[in-house]
């Protein structure tokens, strides 16, 4: 018997029944694994997506109106003044007229006790019998209140100078332009028609002209040429928005043309 036994043949046999078991058990697994993700994917897939919205929060509701401002009721009836801390008696119409005038009565006047003597009518700290100038046959001498004399209006400030034109206010213009400056021969043989200067002047009230120079030139005109006929110039003097006449600075360009 020992003889038929083969230790090799053996352990091949327990080799490969190892290898189909092993074989089996992770088919088995991978299986498994397979079926599990498929039902996943499927349950994934019928499960609704979810979405999800945001609203801003409703506003808040206005502020309730403010109360109507209370108005204190009118009185129903006018008090009487008081006279020296006490209440003037309410006047009531006689119920009959008498026929026959009453006799005057010898009776003194109320000493100056009584709140309500006529020296002692109207405001305590006020002239005799209430009123100025006294009543009709009374004491008071007339009073007449003095005139509160006008301060003068404040005198216009005038305008100062020399500055610009403000706004609103009219920039000066000549109005007499017949000195021409002198034109020199080299410019009268380059044959230009005309050039064009900018100069800044200071014209007076009177529209005279103080101060001249000159801010582009030509360099075939002198600028003293230039300076000397506009010193000659008049102008219609400048003037505020309210009409008043003041020295200004003013920027003018001027054509010179060239007669052959």
């Amino acid at each position: 018997m020992l003889e038929d036994f083969d230790p090799e043949s053996a352990g091949k046999r327990r080799f490969g029944a190892s290898l189909l078991a092993s074989v089996g058990f992770y088919g088995v697994l991978g299986a498994s694994v397979v079926l599990a993700s498929s039902a996943m994917h499927q349950i994934v897939q019928e499960e609704p997506a979810l979405e999800v919205t945001f609203r801003a929060p409703p506003p808040a509701p206005p502020p309730p109106p403010a109360p109507p401002p209370s108005i204190a009721p009118a009185p129903t009836e006018a008090l009487a003044p008081a006279r020296l801390g006490q209440v003037r008696p309410r006047l009531e119409a006689p119920t009959a007229i008498p026929d026959a005038t009453p006799a005057e009565s010898d009776a003194p006047l109320a000493t100056s006790n009584a709140p309500f003597a006529p020296e002692n009518e109207g405001d305590p700290n006020g002239t005799q019998d209430g009123v100025i100038g006294g009543a009709p046959g009374g004491t008071g001498s007339a009073i007449q209140p003095e005139p509160v004399a006008q301060p003068a209006p404040p005198a216009r400030p005038l305008p100062h100078g020399p500055m610009r034109v403000p706004e609103g206010g009219t920039s000066p213009q000549p109005s007499d332009t017949s000195t021409q400056p002198e034109i020199p021969q080299e410019l009268r043989a380059s044959g230009l028609a005309s050039i064009r200067i900018v100069v800044r002047v200071v014209v007076n009230e009177d529209g005279s002209v103080s101060e001249c120079a000159v801010l582009r030139g030509h360099p075939l005109m002198p600028d003293e040429n230039v300076i000397r006929a506009i010193r000659s110039w008049h102008f219609t003097p400048a003037r505020t928005a309210s009409g008043d006449t003041f020295v200004a600075i003013h920027t003018l360009p001027i054509t010179f043309r060239i007669s052959l």
